[in-house]
């Protein structure tokens, strides 16, 4: 195995979930960037997940320009040809925060919610923030405390 899987325990789940991308006065996860160095340590292919933007092109240039910043090379699981191999090769996934519905949509629609849950699951560094930041963790808010409406509440039900 390589990167940070081999460290993996399949009993631990190894969670970073930020409330915020950005504190007043500072620039994009400026005010988390100690904390995102020590929790992803020596991994370095993290894969991002930008579903939660219409903008998708903006997000993930803004995400890898900070990440790369910080040593480390973010891929974006939209750009990837195989996306459930992309999600079993990251050292660490990245979600980051907007519309809830639209992340989980795209997630479950292109079938890789259940592999990105493994991968947290054994214990694959999983960095989340704003509303989204447990969108691939078990314990993704179900029934009335879900995201409003029935059709947000059915996505997360499907899980």
């Amino acid at each position: 195995m390589e990167g940070n899987h081999a460290a993996a325990r399949s009993d631990a789940k190894r969670l970073l979930l930020i409330s915020n991308s950005t504190q007043h006065g500072g620039g994009y996860l400026d005010h988390v960037e100690s904390e995102i160095r020590e929790f992803l340590g020596a991994a370095r292919r993290v894969l991002f997940v930008p579903f939660a933007l219409f903008d998708q092109d903006a997000y993930v240039e803004l995400a890898r320009a900070r990440f790369e910043r910080i040593g480390y090379s973010l891929h974006s699981l939209d750009r990837e040809r195989d996306i459930l191999q992309a999600v079993e090769s990251a050292d660490g996934v990245f979600v980051g925060g907007g519309n809830t519905f639209r992340l989980l949509n795209s997630l479950y629609s292109s079938g890789v919610m259940p592999a990105l849950r493994a991968q947290v699951a054994r214990g694959i560094p999983y960095i989340g923030y704003g509303r989204n930041a447990r969108a691939a963790h078990s314990a993704v808010p179900r029934g009335k405390r879900a995201a409003g409406g029935g059709a947000a509440r059915r996505i997360l039900l499907a899980g």
